[in-house]
């Protein structure tokens, strides 16, 4: 029994490291990606408070600049998915993106190279261009995260923060950090950033090597699958305002509260803290803690059920977010090395949440994505315009706490359910059905596949639910859907329970004559 237990324990610790060796580009890309978002969020403090080549209007300018740019930017991304899509299937597109992100941190770096000489206005611009540029390359690490598993997911993040973390202490502690050693690291970044995630979206495949192309029957000649990005999802048809409307009401709360952790971590633990032997070892202890305990609690819930791994953390958050406050009540004065830890934790959370949410109800990664960061952003402004007229650290920890937690549970109550996203897909049926009817389309029997993709939208299904239920629906069997898509028979089983569970049919007889039944509706125009 020992030797049994042994033998599955290696070959999962096998099929782990195999997968996070695949999975490399997605981690050092991600951590580079966290590493830009920090130096943009956080250059004009550095500039005010360490080097002092920025005054303080100034300071709030840069600030704003980019809490205003980035999330402006990820709204109209997502707003206008179709379009930016067609867009960055090209790896010009991708280029140009990093391009532009390393001339604005270039140009948002001039004043601390110069001295403080160079004028204030290309500093501005700079910092606009690099947040325009950072948003898309943010949500195409989105668009990246929708390709992977869960569970891999979840590891790849934490190794992400860590190696972003790494970074962050080297300039900050480990290191005599010069001004131009950090402008060449944020100028680097975009660059890396977009190469990275160029090759973890196209199944690994060099973001160096030429596309190759295939000719289709009838002459058409193009990309081959895994050279070019590609949609190659049947994405659920979504009021867009609505979902918006919907996701903001959990993003921004929990973005007020990401927000003031992310204040108290740069001013208590990066840079103002006293640097001492100790310090080090006390921050990383509490971070690796809770990065272990986030990848153990992850890692068993593979979203098989269609349950959502990141909303049971949000307890464990809440545990300790308390610990937190009691830290400072009985070591007041010194930073709060919790902190880093809840940092941490919010950060697997607030990104994984979207991705679950891209997964379970196939929303394009780019609305999705877009629209939370969006909002996640803009509660980030909140608490950068409160901290402007009443500084965090003057305000006593207990009420922070309080409202930290109001904010959390806020956010917790306003995660989107099934009932309200099958709502949002309702409100965007009579919209398809009026662009059909001046079209001049006519009823007619849909295609197998796009019987399956109705079936699906109606019932909201997963976009793996999706898969199976279209090889179900053909009268193959679990072995058969087993060997197809490379899965274990337990997961097969749990996927057919949960179709089964939403479609309300108790056969494999009764699902086929579902599908059936569906096509033979009048169908919308094709997306």
């Amino acid at each position: 029994m020992l030797n049994a237990n042994a033998e599955s324990l290696r070959e999962k610790a096998t099929a782990l490291s195999n997968a996070l060796y695949l999975e490399s580009p997605l981690v050092l890309g991600f951590a580079i990606q966290l590493l830009w978002l920090f130096i943009l969020f956080f250059q004009a403090s550095f500039y005010f408070d360490n080097l002092h080549a920025i005054d303080k209007p100034h300071y709030l300018l840069l600030t704003l600049a980019f809490l205003i740019a980035f999330p402006a930017t990820c709204f109209a991304v997502g707003y206008y998915r179709e379009k930016v899509t067609a867009q960055l299937r090209k790896k010009s597109v991708h280029f140009l993106t990093g391009l532009c992100g390393t001339i604005g941190m270039l140009c948002a770096s001039c004043i601390v190279l110069s001295a403080g000489q160079a004028p204030f206005a290309l500093a501005l611009a700079g910092t606009v261009l690099a947040s325009v540029a950072c948003a898309p390359s943010t949500l195409l690490w989105g668009e990246a995260a929708r390709r992977r598993d869960q569970s891999i997911l979840a590891i790849a993040t934490i190794l992400s923060l860590l190696l972003a973390f790494a970074f962050i202490l080297v300039m900050a502690y480990l290191t005599e950090v010069s001004s131009a050693s950090i402008t060449v690291v944020a100028c680097l970044c975009p660059l890396f950033s977009v190469v990275f995630v160029y090759k973890a979206q196209h199944d690994n495949e060099s973001y160096f090597k030429p596309q190759e192309f295939v000719v289709l029957p009838d002459g058409t000649k193009r990309a081959k699958e895994g050279k070019a990005w590609v949609e190659t999802f049947h994405n659920l048809r979504i009021s867009k305002r609505a979902f918006a409307l919907r996701l903001g009401k959990s993003a921004l709360p929990f973005g007020i509260v990401y927000g003031s952790f992310l204040l108290e971590g740069y001013r208590s633990l990066l840079w103002k803290a006293p640097l001492t032997q100790d310090f080090p070892f006390e921050t990383i202890c509490p971070l690796i803690a809770i990065l272990l305990f986030t990848g153990l609690f992850f890692w068993p819930f593979r979203s098989d059920d269609g349950s959502y791994a990141s909303h049971r953390l949000v307890p464990f958050f809440l545990v300790f977010l308390l610990f937190s406050c009691s830290q400072s009540f009985f070591d007041a004065g010194n930073p709060n090395y919790a902190c880093v830890a809840l940092l941490a934790l919010a950060s697997v959370a607030f990104w994984l949440y979207p991705a679950e949410l891209t997964t379970r109800y196939r929303v394009s990664s780019m609305i999705t994505f877009g629209f939370f960061n969006g909002f996640l952003t803009i509660g980030l402004l909140a608490v950068f315009v409160l901290n402007v007229f009443v500084p965090l650290e003057t305000i006593p920890y207990l009420p922070v706490t309080l409202v930290r937690l109001a904010l959390l549970l806020l956010g917790y109550v306003s995660l989107v359910t099934n009932d309200q996203m099958r709502e949002i897909a309702t409100l965007a049926s009579p919209q398809a059905e009026e662009l059909a009817h001046k079209s001049g389309e006519k009823p007619h029997r849909a295609h197998f596949s796009e019987r399956c993709h109705l079936v699906a939208d109606t019932f909201l299904l997963s976009q793996r639910e999706l898969e199976i239920l279209c090889l179900l629906a053909k009268g193959r069997n679990a072995a058969y859907v087993q060997k197809e898509l490379v899965i274990s028979e337990g997961t097969v089983r749990t996927h057919m329970r949960n179709i089964y569970r939403k479609l309300d049919v108790h056969s494999q007889q009764e699902l086929m004559d579902l599908v059936d039944t569906v096509g033979r509706r009048p169908t919308g125009p094709a997306r």
